[in-house]
């Protein structure tokens, strides 16, 4: 038992793909503010990035394949204690509380009751076609080769579970109970005054003003469908990850006039099974723990994207071989190198037993006719500006 406890304890689990990390932003940003309202947005276990507590929560896990807790879980508690001292409500976010397993890690929650008098829970649930559509497309984007060899409706079988919102509240209201578990629709239509920022100050009874610092740009933007594919095929190739780490940043920043805006993975059809599949969950949901009598979660479920849109899903070459050379032309002049990496790679492939693999190589192989003389004048440049610069870093450490 501790001896003195936080009297307020919000714990904001998410769900990826909720404009966690703009939150997560916006808390530390703004912390001074927040406090001068009474609310702690702690240091401890905070990261120093984007300023999420992902070290915190990985304490109530086995292990973690990205994120290991610095402390021991009773030291973080006491740091956050002290920290405490003088306010009445400490907030606590992090995503990876949601990614818990339900076994004896996710009983160990219980602890944090002891350590505060309130416990709130905040779970942010987004339309499921939207949620596994983005959370494919950020697989992708950090290079998951496991994840880039499925189709989308492959991945809607592997995540089938994580979409089931029934179950995942319920775990957590058996916990701390029906009134403690803070269920709010990611949906704009939904947000008190119109934002994110705005709904969640709200449930901490703030409204959003001046004085808030917000973020200046788009953070953790997504792929276009036609770079989704891209950087799909390169992970399934893997050349080597020397000349693919930049990868990511180049298509985000990448600018084409005919490029297609569409971001999502699902065509019109895949949407409405998915969300059949979820339907019975979803209006539990909104009639148990929302009031809602109509069952309805997701107010946007009367206005499904125009089926039109979709049909590009149905076109099996989604990055057409013109894309496909201008793309990889551009990055070649960032890296010349990646080129021959990814001539390696698709050559291999080609002859490879790997079915999925071999496919990929197929699509990429329009690449293997861009002309030579061009990269081999990129990469001469390339080498010039390497060498410059290791001659003056070199100069520069010997200079007295």
């Amino acid at each position: 038992m501790y001896l003195k406890k936080i009297k307020s304890l919000f714990i904001h689990i998410g769900l990826h793909r909720t404009a966690t990390t703009a939150l997560q932003y916006f808390f530390s940003r703004n912390d001074n503010t927040l406090k001068k309202y009474g609310i702690l947005y702690p240091k401890t276990g905070r990261d120093e990035g984007i300023g999420a507590h992902h070290n915190f929560a990985a304490c109530f896990r086995h292990s973690h394949p990205f994120f290991k807790p610095e402390k021991k879980f009773e030291q973080y508690i006491k740091e956050i204690i002290a920290e405490n001292s003088a306010f009445e409500t400490v907030l606590i976010s992090s995503e990876m509380f949601s990614e818990i397993p339900f076994n004896n890690d996710f009983d160990r929650l219980r602890i944090l009751k002891d350590i505060a008098e309130s416990v709130k829970i905040i779970i942010y649930l987004r339309r499921q076609d939207e949620y596994l559509s983005s959370l494919y497309s950020e697989d992708i984007k950090a290079g998951f080769k496991k994840e880039s060899r499925l189709s989308p409706l492959e991945y809607f079988e592997l995540r089938k579970q994580q979409i089931n919102y029934k179950v995942i509240c319920e775990k957590w209201v058996n916990i701390f109970g029906v009134d403690n578990v803070i269920i709010r629709p990611f949906e704009k239509e939904q947000f008190k005054f119109g934002t994110i920022y705005s709904d969640f100050l709200n449930i901490l009874d703030l409204k959003l003003t001046n004085e808030y610092l917000l973020p200046s740009y788009k953070l953790n933007v997504s792929l276009t469908r036609e770079k989704l594919e891209y950087r799909r095929l390169v992970n399934i190739l893997s050349p080597n990850p020397k000349y693919t780490r930049k990868l990511t940043d180049f298509l985000l920043n990448l600018k084409s006039r005919t490029e297609s805006q569409y971001y999502g993975v699902y065509n019109l059809e895949e949407r409405q099974m998915i969300l059949s599949f979820v339907s019975e969950s979803n209006e539990y949901i909104a009639k148990e723990y929302l009031n809602r009598i109509d069952g309805c979660l997701f107010y946007s479920l009367s206005s499904l994207p125009n089926s039109n849109l979709y049909q590009e899903e149905k076109v099996p070459n989604i990055l057409s071989d013109a894309k496909l050379i201008e793309i990889t032309k551009e990055y070649l002049k960032q890296e010349p190198t990646f080129y021959f990496s990814l001539r390696k790679a698709v050559l291999k492939a080609l002859n490879s037993e790997d079915i999925i693999k071999k496919n990929a190589a197929e699509k990429m192989k329009t690449v293997l006719n861009i002309h030579t003389k061009k990269i081999f004048r990129h990469y001469i440049k390339y080498l010039k500006h390497e060498i410059l610069r290791k001659i003056k870093t070199n100069w520069f450490y010997k200079v007295p």
